[in-house]
């Protein structure tokens, strides 16, 4: 999960350098303010952080309640489809408003 991350971001990175983007720049031309554009890669990012095995606080927390990762995945599935369904409510929101 952490590599495809890495390869959406340096992607990401020379798409703006070769349209001689900033990060505002893109904002404006996708038709989001900075500040909607700011809280949807925070909130994307928190989902993830959320889910994937690779978090520190997640596993630690899970070997300490000496509970597996599938079984702690299927619980938690819902509760960050349903988060993930909230925050897509809310920046929708945000974009219409700001």
């Amino acid at each position: 999960m952490e590599d495809i991350r890495l390869i959406l971001a340096d992607n990401l990175t020379k798409l703006r350098k070769k349209h001689k983007l900033t990060q505002v720049e893109l904002a404006h031309q996708l038709g989001f303010s900075v500040e909607t554009n700011l809280m949807i890669l925070v909130a994307s990012n928190g989902l993830v952080n959320l889910i994937t095995p690779t978090c520190g606080a997640i596993m630690g927390g899970l070997a300490l309640a000496r509970v597996e990762y599938s079984t702690w995945f299927k619980w938690a599935f819902k509760i960050v489809a349903c988060i993930g369904l909230a925050a897509m409510v809310i920046l929708t929101i945000a974009m219409c408003v700001l």
